[in-house]
């Protein structure tokens, strides 16, 4: 699919080639056909700047609400070519949303291409609770674990290597299956 996107600070007019995930009705790939930059970077303008800002003018392109709260950089590359790719997590409420990230592609002259796979706004979950405490999520992992298999200590050396202090559970919105609606889970790490 192609299609113009509006950006309202940006060059209106600029071309691009778009592709949608067909669940999610979300972009996954936005390529811009010519030269022209749709972002124009400015010398003081960092990249992560840059991408959220043409976002945030796209925002109902994107199926997101609030993009600089729920887009949360989390790493930024420089390649051989001197090309800035700037890596952002999706978060709603403060909580992740398991495997949902947005990439922003810029080189010298700014924005050129933006790739991911993320959720639309989940704004029909209204509080953010979860029915469990972390260390309960803990023991129900360590339970059904230790049903398929022996669960071992790690020594203090391997401990140190993995930087491992013991199990773990975080808290992160997950959808099952693409285009499902997401829900609220602990991610429980054990190492054995």
């Amino acid at each position: 699919m192609a299609g113009k996107i509006a950006a309202r600070t940006q060059h209106p007019g600029a071309e691009w080639e778009l592709w949608k995930d067909g669940k999610s009705d979300t972009p996954i790939f936005l390529q811009l056909r010519s030269r022209e930059r749709a972002a124009k970077r400015l010398a003081a303008v960092a990249g992560e700047a840059l991408v959220l800002d043409f976002i945030e003018a796209n925002a109902g392109l994107f199926r997101l609400r609030d993009p600089r709260s729920e887009l949360v950089p989390t790493e930024t590359q420089i390649d051989a070519s001197g090309d800035e790719h700037v890596r952002f997590e999706h978060h709603y409420k403060g909580v992740p949303i398991w495997g949902s990230q947005l990439v922003g592609h810029l080189d010298h002259t700014g924005l050129y291409a933006l790739n991911g796979r993320y959720n639309p706004t989940p704004d029909y979950i209204t509080r953010i609770e979860p029915t469990t405490t972390s260390g309960e999520a803990i023991q129900s992992a360590l339970t059904d674990l230790a049903q398929h298999q022996r669960i071992e200590s790690l020594g203090r050396v391997a401990r140190q290597l993995l930087g491992y202090d013991g199990p773990r559970a975080d808290l992160y919105l997950w959808n099952p299956q693409p285009g499902t609606r997401v829900r609220l889970v602990w991610q429980v790490e054990i190492r054995s």
